[in-house]
């Protein structure tokens, strides 16, 4: 659905998503380009596909956004930025992925997840980078990392205390 002014009304179809992927959406207001929607999806393929609309130019695609090497989901976005976390049974690693598509930032997480946990993910200017998920060793706990602080991860920090159970 989509507002346009007057009311809600359908609006297009966006293509095919991988069940239960994560969906990523930006929304931002410049001067003279207008209104801009960014939607980051999953496809069947495991491409990240963008999802573009602005004033003016309904809605477009720019696929292959991320390549499939693993499974991925789309976290948040903020400025140039959109946080990818890659993950496996085991590990996550954590891809930084400027929009501009010049390439992605990997950092390694050390410690095991639980598969197919929620991840979240927050972000300001630049390359800092929060992110919550479950650890593998504590299943009852939140953990948050950050990007470049050296706690007990290479690339990365984790937080030395669990975050209170959710």
């Amino acid at each position: 659905m989509v507002w346009p002014g007057g009311g809600w009304s359908a609006g297009g179809n966006l293509g095919k998503a991988l069940p239960g992927t994560s969906i990523g959406v930006t929304a931002s207001e410049g001067p003279g380009a207008g209104h801009e929607i960014r939607v980051y999806v999953q496809h069947g393929n495991k491409d990240i596909v963008q999802k573009c609309w602005s004033v003016g130019q309904c809605w477009w695609s720019m696929d292959n956004v991320v390549d499939p090497t693993h499974l991925v989901a789309v976290l948040s976005q903020l400025h140039n930025l959109v946080v990818v976390a890659k993950f496996t049974s085991v590990s996550t690693g954590l891809a930084i992925t400027p929009t501009s598509g010049t390439g992605a930032m990997t950092r390694a997480m050390n410690g095991k997840t639980i598969q197919g946990i929620d991840l979240a993910a927050i972000c300001w200017s630049g390359t800092e980078v929060r992110m919550y998920y479950q650890a593998g060793n504590t299943p009852f706990g939140i953990t948050e990392w950050q990007l470049g602080k050296g706690n007990h991860s290479v690339g990365g920090g984790t937080g030395q205390d669990l975050l209170p159970p959710a």
